[in-house]
């Protein structure tokens, strides 16, 4: 019996449709659900657009588009009204923080109770297989393409290495 799901949760596309299946499935079973986030350290250009794109959905709409992260540290500062977010690794850790806040209305709305927000540092794939072991997860859903896109026709690399690596089953949600 599931009792303890793990959603990923990157604030795309792919991971929005994991954030809602991950809700309904709790909700329906009863399950404790666990949202993850893993901040990345030196995230590419694709996924500093992509983090652009998602603080628009955030908040209000920026005048440009970012593509470096000097850039995206100056969005999110502006749009979070948070004067503390001056380095990277803070710009990145609010857009997390603001991914799982979001992410965790979205599973309530599917009928989740008791969810938990866990907002990590490092390799996507490695932390949420590690966060799947500390929190005893019975099931691991997440999207198939994150935001820094893929080389893969099925599957992104986070996704991949997840299912190769984790303890438990794993769900891929397209």
């Amino acid at each position: 019996m599931l009792t303890r799901i793990l959603v990923a949760t990157d604030g795309s596309e792919h991971a929005g449709r994991a954030v809602a299946a991950g809700g309904e499935l709790a909700g329906r079973l009863g399950a404790k659900l666990m949202l993850t986030h893993v901040v990345v350290a030196a995230p590419d250009s694709r996924e500093v657009s992509g983090m652009a794109k998602l603080m628009k959905d955030l908040g209000p709409s920026p005048s440009f588009a970012p593509m470096h992260m000097d850039e995206l540290v100056g969005l999110v500062a502006e749009q979070s009204g948070r004067t503390h977010v001056r380095t990277h690794r803070e710009a990145l850790r609010e857009i997390g923080q603001q991914l799982l806040k979001r992410a965790e209305q979205e599973a309530q709305g599917g009928g989740a109770r008791g969810v938990e927000l866990d907002l990590r540092e490092g390799s996507p794939a490695e932390e949420i297989v590690r966060s799947a072991e500390a929190r005893e997860a019975d099931l691991i859903l997440l999207g198939s393409k994150g935001l820094g896109g893929t080389r893969h026709k099925l599957m992104g690399d986070v996704a991949r290495k997840v299912t190769s690596h984790a303890p438990v089953s794993c769900m891929i949600v397209r």
